[in-house]
Protein backbone atom coordinates (compact mmCIF):
# COMPACT_ATOMS: atom_id res chain seq x y z
CA UNK A 1 0.00 0.00 0.00
CA UNK A 2 2.84 2.37 0.88
CA UNK A 3 4.58 1.63 -2.44
CA UNK A 4 1.34 2.20 -4.36
CA UNK A 5 0.64 5.47 -2.54
CA UNK A 6 4.20 6.66 -3.13
CA UNK A 7 4.02 5.82 -6.84
CA UNK A 8 0.71 7.68 -7.18
CA UNK A 9 2.02 10.75 -5.35
CA UNK A 10 5.14 10.73 -7.54
CA UNK A 11 3.02 10.57 -10.69
CA UNK A 12 0.79 13.42 -9.51
CA UNK A 13 3.85 15.50 -8.65
CA UNK A 14 5.28 14.94 -12.15
CA UNK A 15 1.97 15.88 -13.76
CA UNK A 16 1.82 19.06 -11.69
CA UNK A 17 5.38 19.90 -12.65
CA UNK A 18 4.56 19.47 -16.35
CA UNK A 19 1.43 21.58 -16.01
CA UNK A 20 3.31 24.38 -14.26
CA UNK A 21 5.91 24.30 -17.03
CA UNK A 22 3.18 24.47 -19.66
CA UNK A 23 1.57 27.47 -17.99
CA UNK A 24 4.95 29.20 -17.54
CA UNK A 25 5.85 28.75 -21.22
CA UNK A 26 2.44 30.06 -22.25
CA UNK A 27 2.87 33.13 -20.05
CA UNK A 28 6.35 33.78 -21.45
CA UNK A 29 5.03 33.55 -25.00
CA UNK A 30 2.30 36.02 -24.18
CA UNK A 31 4.62 38.48 -22.46
CA UNK A 32 7.55 38.37 -24.88
CA UNK A 33 6.27 37.52 -28.36
CA UNK A 34 2.87 39.13 -27.86
CA UNK A 35 4.46 42.38 -26.71
CA UNK A 36 6.84 42.40 -29.69
CA UNK A 37 4.01 41.83 -32.16
CA UNK A 38 1.99 44.66 -30.63
CA UNK A 39 5.02 46.96 -30.91
CA UNK A 40 5.45 46.06 -34.58
CA UNK A 41 1.80 46.87 -35.25
CA UNK A 42 2.03 50.23 -33.47
CA UNK A 43 5.25 51.24 -35.26
CA UNK A 44 3.89 50.37 -38.71
CA UNK A 45 0.68 52.29 -37.93
CA UNK A 46 2.70 55.37 -36.97
CA UNK A 47 4.79 55.18 -40.16
CA UNK A 48 1.62 54.82 -42.25
CA UNK A 49 0.21 58.04 -40.84
CA UNK A 50 3.21 59.98 -42.18
CA UNK A 51 2.95 58.57 -45.71
CA UNK A 52 0.69 60.04 -48.42
CA UNK A 53 -2.43 57.94 -49.19
CA UNK A 54 -1.24 57.15 -52.73
CA UNK A 55 2.12 55.79 -51.57
CA UNK A 56 2.35 52.09 -52.39
CA UNK A 57 4.49 51.37 -49.32
CA UNK A 58 1.58 52.53 -47.17
CA UNK A 59 -0.43 49.46 -48.21
CA UNK A 60 2.51 47.14 -47.48
CA UNK A 61 2.88 48.60 -44.00
CA UNK A 62 -0.85 48.37 -43.43
CA UNK A 63 -0.76 44.68 -44.38
CA UNK A 64 2.19 44.11 -42.05
CA UNK A 65 0.34 45.78 -39.17
CA UNK A 66 -2.75 43.69 -39.83
CA UNK A 67 -0.71 40.49 -39.95
CA UNK A 68 1.05 41.36 -36.66
CA UNK A 69 -2.25 42.01 -34.91
CA UNK A 70 -3.77 38.81 -36.29
CA UNK A 71 -0.77 36.79 -35.10
CA UNK A 72 -0.93 38.45 -31.67
CA UNK A 73 -4.62 37.55 -31.39
CA UNK A 74 -3.90 33.96 -32.42
CA UNK A 75 -1.17 33.80 -29.78
CA UNK A 76 -3.60 35.04 -27.13
CA UNK A 77 -6.00 32.25 -28.07
CA UNK A 78 -3.23 29.65 -27.75
CA UNK A 79 -2.19 30.97 -24.35
CA UNK A 80 -5.82 31.06 -23.22
CA UNK A 81 -6.41 27.45 -24.30
CA UNK A 82 -3.31 26.17 -22.53
CA UNK A 83 -4.25 27.59 -19.14
CA UNK A 84 -6.00 24.89 -17.05
CA UNK A 85 -8.58 27.25 -15.51
CA UNK A 86 -10.26 27.58 -18.93
CA UNK A 87 -11.21 23.93 -19.30
CA UNK A 88 -15.00 24.13 -18.95
CA UNK A 89 -17.60 24.62 -21.65
CA UNK A 90 -18.81 27.80 -19.95
CA UNK A 91 -15.28 29.24 -20.32
CA UNK A 92 -15.22 28.65 -24.08
CA UNK A 93 -18.69 30.24 -24.34
CA UNK A 94 -17.43 33.39 -22.60
CA UNK A 95 -14.45 33.44 -24.97
CA UNK A 96 -16.84 33.15 -27.92
CA UNK A 97 -18.79 36.16 -26.67
CA UNK A 98 -15.59 38.20 -26.47
CA UNK A 99 -14.58 37.14 -29.99
CA UNK A 100 -17.95 38.19 -31.39
CA UNK A 101 -17.49 41.69 -29.95
CA UNK A 102 -14.06 41.96 -31.61
CA UNK A 103 -14.81 40.35 -34.98
CA UNK A 104 -18.29 41.72 -35.70
CA UNK A 105 -17.48 45.42 -35.31
CA UNK A 106 -20.15 47.49 -37.06
CA UNK A 107 -22.52 44.51 -37.35
CA UNK A 108 -25.52 44.10 -35.07
CA UNK A 109 -25.54 40.68 -33.43
CA UNK A 110 -27.19 38.61 -30.72
CA UNK A 111 -25.58 35.83 -28.67
CA UNK A 112 -27.79 33.38 -26.81
CA UNK A 113 -26.90 30.36 -24.69
CA UNK A 114 -28.37 28.42 -21.77
CA UNK A 115 -27.46 29.37 -18.22
CA UNK A 116 -26.88 25.81 -17.05
CA UNK A 117 -25.36 22.60 -18.41
CA UNK A 118 -22.09 24.28 -19.38
CA UNK A 119 -19.89 23.19 -16.48
CA UNK A 120 -18.43 19.99 -17.95
CA UNK A 121 -14.62 19.95 -18.43
CA UNK A 122 -13.48 19.64 -22.05
CA UNK A 123 -10.47 18.19 -23.78
CA UNK A 124 -8.09 20.96 -24.90
CA UNK A 125 -8.12 19.80 -28.53
CA UNK A 126 -11.91 19.98 -28.62
CA UNK A 127 -11.82 23.53 -27.24
CA UNK A 128 -9.12 24.53 -29.73
CA UNK A 129 -10.97 23.25 -32.79
CA UNK A 130 -14.29 24.68 -31.58
CA UNK A 131 -12.82 28.16 -31.06
CA UNK A 132 -11.08 28.10 -34.46
CA UNK A 133 -14.28 26.94 -36.19
CA UNK A 134 -16.24 29.72 -34.54
CA UNK A 135 -13.71 32.44 -35.40
CA UNK A 136 -13.47 31.20 -39.00
CA UNK A 137 -17.25 31.58 -39.34
CA UNK A 138 -17.25 35.10 -37.89
CA UNK A 139 -14.26 36.15 -39.99
CA UNK A 140 -16.03 34.99 -43.15
CA UNK A 141 -19.13 36.96 -42.16
CA UNK A 142 -17.12 40.10 -41.42
CA UNK A 143 -15.10 39.95 -44.64
CA UNK A 144 -17.48 38.57 -47.24
CA UNK A 145 -21.15 38.51 -46.20
CA UNK A 146 -22.00 42.26 -46.15
CA UNK A 147 -24.41 41.33 -43.36
CA UNK A 148 -26.03 43.90 -41.07
CA UNK A 149 -27.26 41.37 -38.51
CA UNK A 150 -25.93 38.09 -37.11
CA UNK A 151 -27.61 35.64 -34.74
CA UNK A 152 -25.39 33.33 -32.70
CA UNK A 153 -26.91 30.53 -30.63
CA UNK A 154 -25.06 28.04 -28.44
CA UNK A 155 -26.95 25.19 -26.82
CA UNK A 156 -26.55 21.69 -25.52
CA UNK A 157 -29.21 19.02 -25.92
CA UNK A 158 -28.89 15.35 -24.96
CA UNK A 159 -25.14 15.82 -24.38
CA UNK A 160 -24.72 17.23 -27.91
CA UNK A 161 -23.16 20.67 -28.31
CA UNK A 162 -24.73 22.82 -31.02
CA UNK A 163 -23.48 26.09 -32.51
CA UNK A 164 -25.80 27.95 -34.87
CA UNK A 165 -24.69 31.12 -36.68
CA UNK A 166 -27.05 32.93 -39.08
CA UNK A 167 -26.54 36.17 -41.01
CA UNK A 168 -28.69 38.27 -43.35
CA UNK A 169 -25.87 38.86 -45.84
CA UNK A 170 -25.55 38.32 -49.55
CA UNK A 171 -25.24 34.55 -49.22
CA UNK A 172 -23.48 32.37 -51.77
CA UNK A 173 -23.87 29.36 -54.02
CA UNK A 174 -22.09 26.62 -52.08
CA UNK A 175 -21.41 24.60 -55.22
CA UNK A 176 -19.55 27.56 -56.72
CA UNK A 177 -17.20 27.86 -53.74
CA UNK A 178 -16.87 24.17 -52.95
CA UNK A 179 -13.08 24.31 -53.26
CA UNK A 180 -12.68 27.38 -51.07
CA UNK A 181 -10.25 27.08 -48.19
CA UNK A 182 -12.69 28.60 -45.70
CA UNK A 183 -15.39 25.95 -46.09
CA UNK A 184 -12.83 23.17 -46.33
CA UNK A 185 -11.24 24.31 -43.07
CA UNK A 186 -14.63 24.31 -41.37
CA UNK A 187 -15.39 20.79 -42.57
CA UNK A 188 -11.97 19.47 -41.60
CA UNK A 189 -12.04 20.93 -38.09
CA UNK A 190 -15.60 19.72 -37.56
CA UNK A 191 -14.50 16.23 -38.57
CA UNK A 192 -11.57 16.49 -36.13
CA UNK A 193 -14.05 16.85 -33.24
CA UNK A 194 -16.24 14.09 -34.73
CA UNK A 195 -19.03 16.54 -35.42
CA UNK A 196 -21.38 17.41 -38.25
CA UNK A 197 -21.70 20.65 -40.19
CA UNK A 198 -24.73 21.95 -42.09
CA UNK A 199 -24.35 24.97 -44.36
CA UNK A 200 -27.49 26.59 -45.78
CA UNK A 201 -27.00 29.55 -48.10
CA UNK A 202 -28.39 31.05 -51.28
CA UNK A 203 -27.44 34.27 -53.08
CA UNK A 204 -29.32 37.16 -51.54
CA UNK A 205 -30.80 35.09 -48.70
CA UNK A 206 -28.07 35.00 -46.10
CA UNK A 207 -26.24 32.03 -44.61
CA UNK A 208 -26.84 29.66 -41.72
CA UNK A 209 -24.16 27.32 -40.38
CA UNK A 210 -24.94 24.66 -37.77
CA UNK A 211 -22.18 22.71 -36.02
CA UNK A 212 -23.06 19.73 -33.83
CA UNK A 213 -20.63 17.62 -31.84
CA UNK A 214 -20.46 15.56 -28.68
CA UNK A 215 -18.07 17.36 -26.31
CA UNK A 216 -14.89 15.40 -25.60
CA UNK A 217 -14.47 15.47 -21.83
CA UNK A 218 -11.12 15.44 -20.09
CA UNK A 219 -9.74 12.22 -18.67
CA UNK A 220 -11.52 10.95 -15.59
CA UNK A 221 -8.28 10.99 -13.62
CA UNK A 222 -7.79 14.71 -13.38
CA UNK A 223 -4.76 16.28 -11.79
CA UNK A 224 -5.11 19.16 -9.33
CA UNK A 225 -5.58 22.51 -11.01
CA UNK A 226 -2.73 25.00 -11.14
CA UNK A 227 -4.13 28.52 -10.81
CA UNK A 228 -2.51 31.40 -12.64
CA UNK A 229 -3.07 35.14 -12.81
CA UNK A 230 -3.44 37.02 -16.09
Amino acid sequence: LAIGTGAYNYRVAKLLEMERLRVRIASDLHDDIGSSLSSIALITDMVCKHLPPEQQDRQFLSDASRAARHTADALKDIVWLVKPEHEKLEDIVLRMKDSAAKLLIGIEYTFSCPEDGLSIPLDMEFRRHLLLIYKEILNNISKHSRASRVEICVMQENHIFCLRVSDNGIGFDEAAVERGNGLNNLRKRTADIRGTIQITSQPGQGTTIIIKAKPIAMAAEKMPTVRTHS
